[in-house]
């Protein structure tokens, strides 16, 4: 059988990643393979790889103006302004701080590309700030990396980890409530083996979302209001498709980190996870992962989007919905 990983496919596993620094505390093993700076870029005139020894970004920006030299040390010059002495607010998108410097749309394409195969969202819904505060973080030295046995096996990992100093964690458990009184919280509801039980406590850390939280602690009424009006703009997800397949060959031989597509409307990555660790494919098949995101990630057409996902996969490697099979 072929481990198919949910949720992320590159992982933060550098010593300044929270990550990291969680497995650490507690003595559990990060079992990773390392997948810094495999990166490769497709736009329409053809493939970009980000060189292993840095200047990725000038690179990026040179392969999208189609080797325009002065145009890229112009645009990269406006990139270095913004990664230093002033960094543009989310007052204004990505793609608008873009269209002050440039009107390439290849160069856009490629940034959205970018944007959404690592946050999710196209430039036209991320903020500028956020955008330029993200590339500052992950030019200083930021790992990145793949489960090697999947994340399942990572978070077993960090399970025993947390349990060697004490912990109890109850696997297979609803959390139903956040237990709240007189504003303070008090415990959880759960269900465990079948049965309803409040666990006591003084502090609560969730990691289902901040909508999901405000609702199992009582809704909007519990909460400062500020904080709700906060929470409640640009109130939506953003959706990501995840479609793992298999085939008898890897769709591109030599890729051991990840493809970023900019020419597509939804499918803007590829990863052959079993090019990087092949045993988690049974033997003679090759695993790949696909994500495609909405246009927009407030009004998401599931189905037609998906099925476009689907299409531009097959536009890009000719004979794949044909031989892969999907799991």
């Amino acid at each position: 059988d072929a481990v198919v990983t949910t949720g992320a496919i590159m992982i933060p596993m550098g010593p300044g990643s929270a990550i990291r620094q969680a497995f650490d505390a507690v003595g559990a093993e990060m079992n990773m393979i390392d997948t810094t700076g495999r990166m490769r870029y497709r736009l329409a005139h053809g493939d970009y790889d980000l060189p292993p020894g840095g200047g990725g970004l000038y690179g990026m920006i040179e392969f999208a103006l189609e080797g325009d030299v002065d145009q890229a040390q112009a645009l990269f010059a406006r990139f270095r302004e913004a990664m230093g002495w002033w960094t543009p607010l989310d007052s204004i998108t990505m793609r608008e701080w873009l269209d002050q410097y440039t009107d390439n749309e290849k160069v856009k394409s490629l940034f959205n590309g970018y944007t959404a195969a690592l946050m999710g969202v196209g430039i036209h819904e991320m903020g500028a700030g956020t955008f330029f505060q993200f590339l500052k973080g992950s030019s200083k030295g930021s790992q990145f990396g793949l489960a090697a046995e999947g994340n399942g096996d990572l978070m077993a990992s960090l399970a025993g980890g947390l349990e060697s100093h004490g912990a109890t964690i109850l696997r297979r458990t609803q959390v139903n409530e956040i237990v709240v009184e007189n504003n303070r919280v008090v415990g959880v509801r759960v269900v465990t083996d079948g049965q309803e039980r409040v666990i006591s406590t003084d502090y609560v850390l969730s990691n289902t979302g901040p909508d999901r939280t405000v609702e199992l602690a009582g809704g909007d009424d519990a909460f400062e209001s500020s904080y709700i009006a906060r929470l409640r703009t640009q109130d939506h997800a953003a959706t990501i498709f995840h479609v793992s397949f298999l085939m008898d060959r890897p769709l591109i031989d030599d890729l051991d980190g990840s493809l970023v597509l900019g020419n597509n409307t939804n499918l803007i990555y590829l990863e052959i996870p079993s090019n990087i660790s092949p045993h988690i494919a049974p033997p003679g098949r090759h695993l790949h992962t696909a994500y495609g995101a909405p246009v927009d990630s407030a009004n998401v057409d599931y189905q037609g989007e998906l099925d476009n996902t689907l299409a531009e996969l097959e536009q890009n490697f000719p004979g794949v919905l044909e031989e892969a099979e999907f799991v």
